[in-house]
């Protein structure tokens, strides 16, 4: 094995390729960076400047495991110099690599280039007032149908349904919907907000949660899981009923967790899958919405969500939103196994914790699958769901509401 001290990297927009616009009139691109491999470690998301290198700084200086660029970007990495070059030694475009520490280049050779480092140029301030206007933007876009609402999209946006690019205009923002509830986070320091939508009282429901991603004051990333009839134990008629029990005021300043706290917290739960000895802040009392189903109707001032989890399942490509002062952080991320009729394939998720006092107050669950009933053939939940829409699960049994 050859081992390198990578030096660098520069983001060159692949839109850029083809346009005659100048460089300097471009907005920036974003990267995932961790110091371990498989979105392990230290993460973080970083904007950086297109046509020009940008150094690491610390933790990630010579220690990047895991390097994943926003769709519609192309990077060259440099790990063969002590010094930034643009030419760099290889390209990573989007999806990314998942472990540098064991990459294989374009020689065939498999080396350690996870050496590299990588310097984010300032971007615009980003205010809780502009992440909320674009939010409530958001959720009037889909209410019409019209994502021409959406003023702040910048010009080469990123957008995926269920992990799959999609033209902005041909997925489910261009269909009206009447959106039975929503509710977002804000994330001044990712600059990203979650979106979390019920459409329960139409022919068609749909429970859907939207990610969305910031560069100088423009949406330069939407990612959306699009949940209906057929998904992972899909009920949106349950998943409004009680999601509306729930109190998700916001959190006295005084009495609010740290941003690391509450991301922890999230951690420990995924952690869990395939670490017993990690142990999850569970809260009593503790309730759970899984796709409509819910845990928190047994015993509503001494339930727990501590109700069993794998113990040889890794989640991994977690991305998060974090609003302290909501104590909630949403994590994106691909579930393995989650519908059997694609084995250990991940599958698209997003999972809110309510973190209160350090503890786990609430989860709620939207997870995506590509065959309806998630592949278990008629003998789980999502079969019901999807063939039941209105039923909901009611004190430890499933009841028509």
């Amino acid at each position: 094995m050859k081992s390198f001290a990578a030096a660098a990297t520069a983001l060159l927009s692949l839109a850029s390729i083809s346009t005659a616009t100048p460089v300097e009139k471009r907005t920036p691109g974003g990267v995932t960076i961790c110091t371990g491999a498989n979105f392990s470690g230290d993460c973080s998301y970083q904007v950086v400047s297109f046509n020009q290198c940008n150094i690491l700084q610390a933790p990630y200086f010579k220690s990047v495991g895991t390097f994943a660029p926003d769709a519609g970007a192309l990077c060259r990495i440099t790990y063969t110099a002590d010094s930034c070059t643009l030419h760099g030694d290889a390209f990573v475009q989007y999806p990314g690599v998942t472990d540098l520490y064991s990459y294989t280049d374009v020689n065939g050779n498999t080396i350690n280039a996870a050496c590299m480092l990588l310097a984010a140029t300032a971007s615009a301030d980003c205010s809780r007032a502009m992440l909320v206007e674009s939010a409530s933007r958001y959720v009037s876009a889909q209410s019409s149908g019209q994502s021409t609402i959406m003023t702040s999209l910048a010009n080469n946006v990123s957008y995926t349904e269920n992990d799959k690019p999609l033209n902005i205009r041909r997925g489910v923002l261009t269909q009206p919907l009447k959106i039975d509830h929503n509710r977002s986070i804000y994330d001044t320091t990712a600059c990203a907000t979650f979106t979390e939508l019920i459409v329960a009282k139409s022919p068609h429901p749909y429970v859907i949660g939207t990610r969305m991603l910031f560069t100088n004051n423009q949406i330069s990333t939407i990612e959306s899981i699009v949940t209906q009839a057929g998904d992972w134990a899909f009920n949106a008629t349950g998943y409004l009923y009680w999601d509306s029990l729930e109190k998700w005021n916001p959190i006295p300043e005084g009495k609010r967790d740290s941003r690391a706290a509450i991301k922890a917290a999230g951690d420990a739960y995924f952690d869990r899958f395939d670490n017993v000895s990690v142990v999850v802040p569970w809260g009593t009392p503790c309730a759970r919405i899984e796709g409509g189903a819910y845990t928190g109707s047994r015993n509503l001032t001494a339930n727990t969500c501590n109700l069993g989890v794998p113990s040889d399942t890794k989640v991994t490509n977690r991305r998060y939103v974090i609003d302290e002062e909501m104590g909630a952080v949403d994590i994106f991320l691909g579930f393995p196994g989650l519908d059997r009729s694609q084995g250990e394939k991940p599958m698209p998720d997003s999972h809110v914790f309510r973190v209160e006092g350090g503890k786990i107050r609430y989860i709620h669950t939207v997870s995506s699958c590509v065959n309806v009933g998630c592949g278990l053939n008629g003998t789980g939940i999502p079969s019901l769901m999807q063939e039941k829409p209105e039923w909901r699960h009611a004190g430890g049994r499933w009841a028509r509401s």
